[in-house]
């Protein structure tokens, strides 16, 4: 599948991820974010539009805060749009919101993420690079979970890692 057909399917694309910037800390004390580090983080958006990528939305902040702080910024409610980001992403009531607008994600999750329900979704064929694939609703407890279900896939990278796909 060509990039120009796999963008007429999926809609618009777009990407986000941070990047933290060490700075010298004697010459930015308000960036303090390590007991000697000072940095900003740069959140950025990419946008993938008729085959090309450019940077849609940025962001500096101070390096310290975590990631999710700027979900509200980066990604919309869009039923147009898909939305790629990391596991610094998290947030499991921004995930309900976007489950409710329609606005589609996939993101990676940290391999100690609770399941409060599970739902079969296919059985996996013998030597398939998947290892799951399923319906979950994630969460530890019923205040803490997503009222969504969502589709949890796993696989492995190219070292043996567990790798954890929500979408």
């Amino acid at each position: 599948i060509g990039l120009k057909k796999a963008t007429k399917q999926l809609g618009r694309i777009n990407l986000v991820d941070s990047s933290t910037i060490t700075l010298c800390l004697s010459q930015y004390p308000w960036a303090l974010y390590l007991p000697t580090h000072a940095g900003v983080k740069l959140h950025l958006r990419l946008a993938f539009v008729d085959g090309l990528v450019h940077p849609d939305k940025a962001i500096l902040t101070p390096a310290k805060p975590s990631d999710r702080t700027q979900m509200d910024s980066l990604i919309e409610l869009d039923r147009d749009a898909l939305y790629i980001f990391d596991r610094g992403y998290v947030d499991y009531r921004k995930f309900d919101e976007y489950c409710r607008g329609g606005t589609r994600f996939v993101t990676r999750l940290r391999y100690n993420t609770s399941i409060a329900e599970t739902y079969e979704r296919r059985t996996i064929p013998q030597g398939s690079p998947v290892l799951r694939d399923d319906v979950v609703r994630i969460g530890s407890s019923a205040s803490r979970s997503m009222t969504h279900p969502t589709r949890w896939i796993e696989t492995l990278d190219s070292e043996g890692n567990l790798i954890i796909i929500l979408t």
